[in-house]
């Protein structure tokens, strides 16, 4: 764009960061009388829980599930949130291709009944937008990027970093926490009122 015109100034730097995952949406449905007795022994309910290697990012988003249960169980079926589903055992890959928010639910089953786990609204997936394909910087994660704005003639920002976090911040510091490609789009206004958007490129983060 020009020396003259220069929006968008980068620097990393990578640092080790504690992480709280944020606070889902999960029921859990019981189906069966809680124990099945044999000749040999006890068997219990299973337990339930799932994680993804993903859960927002641009269409089409390509996600990793893993089941992490107890019990022994011996069926596994996924529910992906958008008509399709699975019956693989402790992993499944799936590919959302529309825009929306997704819940996603795992049923387990052993001898002794089974259980539901749901994540309402876990897999967020936002239309991909045009971009600029150059690498604006990359790095091992947890990767920390600084984004600057150095025009004095912008009056309004809204930053898009491309892993559904978004800031009105004229200069932001950012932790990409999973490795993954980010598109980074600033939309500003100018001191004349013009809207405008930069399609900065990507983000790499290994």
């Amino acid at each position: 764009m020009g020396s003259k015109r220069k929006f968008l100034a980068l620097s990393l730097v990578c640092v080790i960061l504690f992480y709280v995952a944020p606070v889902l949406a999960t029921t859990v449905a019981d189906n069966g009388s809680g124990n099945s007795t044999n000749k040999n022994n006890t068997v219990s309910l299973p337990t339930v829980n799932f994680t993804a290697n993903v859960t927002h990012g641009t269409a089409p988003l390509n996600v990793l599930f893993t089941s992490n249960c107890t019990g022994n169980p011996t069926e596994f079926n996924w529910t992906f949130g958008d008509g399709i589903y699975s019956n693989h055992n402790l992993t499944a890959i799936h590919t959302y291709t529309q825009p929306e928010k997704y819940n996603v639910s795992l049923t387990v089953s052993n001898a002794a009944g089974n259980k539901t786990a749901t994540k309402l609204g876990y897999i967020s997936v936002s239309k991909a937008v045009p971009t600029n394909n150059r690498v604006l910087c990359s790095g091992k994660a947890p990767l920390r990027v600084v984004f600057l704005d150095k025009s004095k003639k912008h009056i309004s920002w809204y930053w898009n970093l491309g892993d559904g976090t978004t800031s009105r911040s004229k200069n932001i510091v950012h932790i990409y926490k999973k490795p993954g490609k980010y598109p980074v789009k600033l939309s500003y206004m100018t001191i004349g009122h013009v809207n405008k958007t930069l399609y900065a490129g990507y983000i790499i983060v290994k």
